[in-house]
């Protein structure tokens, strides 16, 4: 993704409105527009704070011309990005709201329990004919209802 930046009288901002970044994708790029002041420094820095939940970090990321690489940005709600280069600074950073990606999510790893009739079948069909309420149950031998000795329907699979 490029995320353009426009700088001008010192201030970056975002060249559109709504524009955002998506967290977890590496390749990022940052392309500035900057006005005749920086005509003079070919060679810049990009100073840019990744702000999240945990707090800030700032990396400094030299680059000549108007393009830049940003390093992978990962459970970050927001990146401020300005630039300096010789005894120029942007006296305004521009804001690129982050948005989080799926890999963002920290998580258990979820192991589904095994389903419940499929277990209760298990347990009953090994464990013979009970006493349930004054009665005995059945089990199929594929497993596919249960019912009282008597006759009586319990319950299906489905």
């Amino acid at each position: 993704m490029e995320l353009r930046i426009r700088v001008r009288q010192l201030h970056a901002e975002p060249e559109s409105e709504g524009l955002y970044g998506v967290c977890g994708n590496s390749g990022d790029t940052v392309r500035f527009d900057f006005d005749e002041e920086w005509a003079l420094y070919p060679e810049k820095t990009a100073i840019v704070v990744f702000a999240s939940e945990t707090g800030r970090c700032v990396t400094e990321i030299p680059f000549s011309g108007d393009c830049c690489v940003l390093p992978l940005v990962e459970r970050t709600s927001l990146v401020r990005i300005g630039v300096s280069a010789g005894d120029i600074r942007t006296a305004a950073f521009a804001r690129i709201p982050y948005a989080a990606c799926i890999t963002d999510i920290i998580a258990e790893e979820m192991n589904p329990q095994a389903d419940i009739y499929d277990r209760l079948l298990a347990e009953l069909m090994h464990s013979g004919t009970q006493d349930i309420c004054r009665g005995g149950y059945l089990v199929t031998a594929d497993g596919d209802y249960l019912a009282t000795a008597a006759g009586d329907y319990l319950m299906t699979k489905e």
